[in-house]
């Protein structure tokens, strides 16, 4: 076989067409890249819970502190009553 021959060779394809499967490696990357997104967004769900249960205590601790006396309403009706 001379140089033309193995050149003429190399033209010559395989009728058959290449079968080639990509699936996997797209869905492969697909699913990466959706696994990062839910990561931010979980994160950013995270980050805003914290800062509304810090302002919700804010607000209600105050009022958990303080002592209760059921008998400051009863006081006044009574004064009122005497009066």
């Amino acid at each position: 076989m001379n140089e033309v021959e193995w050149i003429k060779s190399l033209d010559r394809g395989n009728d058959a067409p290449m079968n080639v499967d990509v699936a996997a490696r797209v869905m492969q990357n697909l699913y990466a890249s959706r696994q990062r997104d839910g990561e931010r967004v979980f994160g950013f769900a995270a980050i805003v819970a914290v800062a509304l249960a810090a302002a919700s205590l804010a607000l209600v601790l105050p009022t958990w502190l303080t002592p209760e006396n059921p008998f400051a309403g009863f006081d006044d009706a009574v004064r009122l009553v005497l009066q």
